[in-house]
């Protein structure tokens, strides 16, 4: 297996005693004649970074069979490339998905109750000098729009549901969705002053 990047520690102690890895950025070689030393034993291409998988890389491993991606975006893999050499290409689908779900509402609170804001606010010393700081709005029951409703943004509609928000749902929409608190809208722009606060989550 050619790593493209170092793994986590974690990774590479479980999988270490399972698989032999190649770490080119060990060897003294620039990449592509590292690349043409292990060329004909490279079965596997794992990305565990956002170094690109183009063209040039593919054409110097002519017995690559897989492409691994340990996050859930292939922007950096060139797709296509490996679509006409017949190579498989995988990624992380979905095992993030609740993470980032939870780094999106946390980020939602943070703004709406100016957490982040009100903590630069004191550390600069304005409040001695400014005064109190103004009043945030309370999370509960204001109106959120998501526009894009895979995985991560159904996840965080979930999330929102279950503090109380209503949104409103701009893309495709599970059965699930419509049982809970969400209405789909499919003209966005008429819409969008309506939200108190706008997600757009999409692919890239």
């Amino acid at each position: 297996i050619l790593l493209l990047g170092p793994l986590v520690p974690f990774f590479d102690a479980a999988l270490s005693n399972k698989f032999r890895f190649l770490k080119p950025w060990e060897s003294s070689l620039p990449l592509f004649d590292f690349l043409a030393a292990h060329a004909v034993s490279v079965r596997v291409l794992l990305c565990s970074g956002p170094s690109p998988v183009d063209d040039d890389v593919l054409a110097r491993l002519p017995a690559l069979e897989l492409v691994v991606a340990s996050s859930a975006g292939v922007d950096h893999i060139d797709l296509a490339a490996c679509r006409r050499l017949g190579i498989s290409v995988t990624n992380a689908g979905s095992a993030f998905t609740d993470d980032a779900a939870d780094y999106a509402v946390g980020l939602l609170i943070d703004i709406l109750h100016h957490i982040s804001a009100s903590d630069r606010y004191v550390r600069r010393g304005l409040w001695p000098l400014k005064g109190d700081y103004p009043l945030a709005s309370k999370v509960g029951g204001n109106r959120v729009g998501i526009v894009g409703l895979g995985s991560i943004g159904s996840a965080i509609a979930i999330l929102i549901n279950s503090i109380l928000l209503l949104y409103l749902i701009n893309g495709r929409i599970p059965s699930y969705a419509l049982r809970i608190r969400g209405r789909g809208f499919s003209d966005i722009a008429p819409r969008a002053s309506r939200p108190s606060a706008f997600g757009i989550i999409g692919n890239g």
